[in-house]
């Protein structure tokens, strides 16, 4: 007589055969791979939760502007070309560099929107300015009557009420290159 039996295992005192143990196994497994879905899904979710609360972190842009003959809107990246010593194509557009020819660096920079208003931190590094640093500044529609160092930073409220920092500055001869992010 052929036992049909594909191990005899003692559980609990019952003998268990093999149809039995596969049954038993395949429930036990489908438990398993229920955890581990609800596990990954518990994981994802939280991640995607993680992800929606964390703030973006504003790009950093690099521009050149010519003297006197470029204007930049801040808001849109845009460099608008400008007759010399005229006013900007564009009232969208927010500063241009003016050519001061008495001191070095010869760069001052001049707000040209219709609200553009800007504040100068003379020896503070672009880098290091936040959010929190800008909230005491004293805005002005007025230019500085001083050279854009490359470690100073001014920040620019533009017509939009956006709030960038501009810094990091480099000039040549006809032209200025800096950088500037989004601080609000």
């Amino acid at each position: 007589m052929v036992i049909n039996h594909f191990f005899d295992q003692q559980k609990g005192g019952k003998a268990m055969t093999r149809k039995k143990w596969m049954s038993k196994r395949r429930k036990e497994d489908g438990k398993t791979v229920i955890r581990l879905s609800m596990a990954i899904f518990l994981s994802l979710l939280v991640m995607a939760a993680a992800m929606a609360n964390t703030p973006e972190v504003p790009a950093v842009f690099t521009a050149s502007l010519d003297f006197e003959t470029q204007a930049l809107d801040l808001d849109t990246g845009n460099i608008v070309e400008r007759m010399p010593f005229g006013l900007p194509i564009s009232d969208d557009t927010d500063v241009y560099m003016a050519f001061n020819a008495g001191r070095i660096p010869h760069a001052v920079i001049v707000p040209v929107g219709v609200s553009t208003e800007i504040a100068y931190m003379q020896g503070v590094a672009y880098d290091v300015v936040t959010a929190e640093d800008i909230v005491n500044l004293e805005f002005s529609r007025e230019p500085p009557d001083l050279p854009l160092a490359p470690m100073d930073t001014v920040v620019i409220r533009t017509n939009s009420g956006q709030v960038f920092k501009l810094g990091n500055c480099e000039e040549s001869e006809s032209w200025v290159a800096f950088d500037y992010k989004a601080v609000q």
